[in-house]
């Protein structure tokens, strides 16, 4: 099934991610305190972070990831690998159909023990710091680029991970540098934690939803066969 339906509610989208996985017996689950579910997949190897629905009107993210845990007849990924995955986070957001979390833009969120930062916002950083991942996907979508997807490249990196990933998607890569202009995101609070493996990445709000689907799945899967091959 393809659940392209964005009107689903957050509990809603929950109840469904959380049924899709329930006869996964590898997975352990973690609620943060606004109801959003983190679920963590085998608990030895390397392990790749994965977290869409920043932002409550970019759908395409959250539901690749649905689909992902829903369609599954096996486990997500092999066993001596690990992921950390968390589909939705803006809870507010996606049932408004708006970007912001109370006025907030949760990509500039990661300011650790910040006052305002959402306590949600705060329990990521906590857990992350506690064990950082050792590969990062972000999933978003641009409505600025309707037919041009893309993915963000850090200039610093000594490896080309996101360049490899960008010809695999037939997306342009984004080069950046600038860490203090994107200070607060996800990705620049755990490069600052040591995890120098991140990719954020834009499919186009212009392409039908399924075809957006398709692509950012194209991205996890990618990143899970690449994982066991860069640790």
């Amino acid at each position: 099934m393809v659940y392209t339906d964005p009107g689903l509610t957050f509990l809603e989208y929950y109840r469904l991610f959380k049924t899709g996985l329930q006869d996964d017996p590898c997975i352990n689950w973690r609620q943060l305190t606004h109801g959003g579910l983190i679920a963590q997949i085998n608990d030895r190897g390397p392990c790749l972070a994965v977290i869409s629905g920043l932002h409550g009107d970019e759908r395409s993210g959250p539901l690749a990831l649905l689909e992902w845990a829903c369609r599954q007849a096996g486990p997500l990924c092999p066993s001596d690998k690990r992921v950390w995955l968390l589909p939705l986070l803006n809870d507010q957001g996606w049932d408004k159909q708006e970007r912001m979390w109370q006025e907030v833009d949760l990509n500039r969120a990661f300011l650790p023990n910040r006052e305002g930062t959402p306590m949600f916002v705060q329990e990521i950083m906590d857990e992350w710091t506690r064990r950082p991942p050792d590969m990062f996907l972000d999933i978003h979508e641009d409505d600025t680029r309707p037919d041009e997807p893309y993915l963000f490249w850090y200039k610093e990196e000594t490896h080309d991970l996101a360049l490899q990933l960008a010809e695999h998607l037939q997306a342009k890569s984004e080069p950046w540098d600038d860490l203090e202009y994107w200070r607060g995101s996800d990705e620049v609070y755990l490069r600052t934690l040591g995890c120098q493996h991140c990719i954020t990445i834009e499919s186009p709000a212009g392409w039908a939803m399924q075809e957006r689907i398709r692509w950012n799945l194209a991205a996890v899967e990618w990143c899970i066969k690449h994982l066991g091959e860069l640790f």
